[in-house]
């Protein structure tokens, strides 16, 4: 999958490029940064995932049994996860997505970490892309929070369809996961219609716009540049989600050695070994073949939805993509998390004091530092800093500093 720094480097790619031949009289350069909020705010929408949170408060009942239930339990984990129906979002959904709203205001703000970007932008560091040279003034940010920070939806990430339970056994009996004529499946097909259809609406909205008398307005051009980087990201995913990529290799690999017989096992190792020395990987990694083989397949499930750890069946003229599971809402969180840490180690050394990786509020520290979440998991300190952390907010400390950090106009 691609991470929230990938697309960011993506972005800023696209964006050299596009101004080679835009001239900024027509899209000045702070404009583009409405294109990487609305590529930002895409992914992460995937943070508010409704249906994930109803399975977690499912299993969360289904862990405490019926004892736990009737001693009380049931209303903390609707609290926690939120109700099956009503418009009130648990706990933990409304926190990440506070979370969200405050890093989307950092990282773009033009008063946040942009002042810092383009201080940076012409020194000789490695300066992360997501390090903003244009920010964004904040009430424009919240306005595109408000229209562009929505929820997951598999069709702007080109992941593969939801299906009912039961369904995974039987799932390429379904329509939307037939074989189509290019080698993609039927709901690729539809998404790819929806990308074109999606881009040719904004073309249309642009004329439309310089067309009028008064021409393209710069509320209207950043919109538009918004939804650009929205429609973009899901551009992006189908390389990121799909096999696409390895095929790629693959068929090249296939190309310059026809005498070789994939059904043989020596000619398949040779293959995967030459499929990698297309890329910039290292053919002889034995986890990266293992990753190929794995992306040259396409899984089986028994009847009971299990993954087969046995089978799978060739996929090297099928392209596919994966699903949003549990498993890669961590792997996403965890990559905002490093993102967002990698912007902080560029504050400039008077505010090396607000460092909020150093700070002994636990949920902070914790959140925005991989080595203190690393330490926790090395020592098997979780439990001693879940209570910390209790005693903390029961003591009202996380209010004092932030209390203490808007006298000092730093919030």
């Amino acid at each position: 999958m691609g991470d929230i720094g990938t697309h960011a480097d993506i972005s800023k790619f696209v964006i050299a490029q596009a101004r080679r031949v835009i001239r900024d009289g027509d899209i000045p350069a702070a404009d583009y940064s409405f294109l990487e909020l609305g590529n930002f705010l895409t992914d992460v929408s995937q943070f508010r995932d409704p249906p994930a949170y109803h399975r977690a408060r499912e299993q969360a009942w289904t862990t405490a049994g019926l004892g736990a239930i009737f001693a009380g339990s049931g209303s903390w984990v609707r609290d926690v996860f939120g109700r099956k129906e009503g418009p009130l979002h648990g706990a933990l959904p409304e926190m990440l997505r506070l979370f969200m709203v405050g890093a989307t205001h950092l990282i773009f703000d033009n008063d946040a970490l942009p002042a810092i970007g383009a201080a940076v932008d012409n020194a000789p560091v490695d300066v992360s892309a997501i390090l903003l040279s244009h920010g964004i003034p904040p009430a424009d940010v919240t306005t595109a929070l408000a229209s562009n920070f929505t929820q997951y939806y598999p069709h702007e990430h080109l992941d593969a369809l939801p299906l009912q339970a039961g369904a995974l056994s039987r799932h390429r009996q379904l329509p939307s996961y037939r074989i189509r004529s290019r080698g993609l499946l039927e709901y690729l097909e539809w998404y790819l219609d929806y990308l074109s259809e999606e881009l040719t609406r904004l073309e249309l909205e642009w004329l439309r716009a310089h067309a009028a008398a008064e021409g393209i307005t710069a509320a209207t051009r950043q919109k538009l540049l918004l939804q650009l980087g929205h429609v973009l990201h899901a551009v992006e995913d189908y390389f990121f989600h799909s096999n696409l990529p390895e095929l790629y290799a693959w068929a090249a690999a296939r190309t310059a050695a026809l005498t070789r017989a994939p059904n043989q096992p020596l000619d398949r190792v040779n293959l995967i070994g030459s499929a990698l020395a297309r890329t910039r990987l290292d053919p002889t990694s034995v986890p990266l073949r293992r990753v190929l083989e794995r992306r040259l397949s396409y899984p089986v499930y028994d009847s009971k939805d299990q993954l087969s750890t046995a089978m799978s069946e060739d996929a090297t003229d099928i392209v596919y993509t994966g699903g949003f599971g549990q498993t890669d809402v961590w792997h996403t969180l965890g990559a905002a998390l490093e993102a967002l840490e990698d912007q902080i180690r560029h504050l400039p050394a008077p505010f090396a004091q607000f460092d909020p990786r150093t700070t002994p509020l636990v949920l902070f520290k914790l959140l925005l530092s991989s080595s203190a979440r690393a330490e926790m998991v090395q020592n098997k300190s979780v439990e001693a800093q879940r209570a910390l952390h209790f005693e903390q907010l029961s003591k009202g400390e996380y209010h004092t500093r932030i209390k203490s950090l808007r006298q000092r106009h730093l919030l």
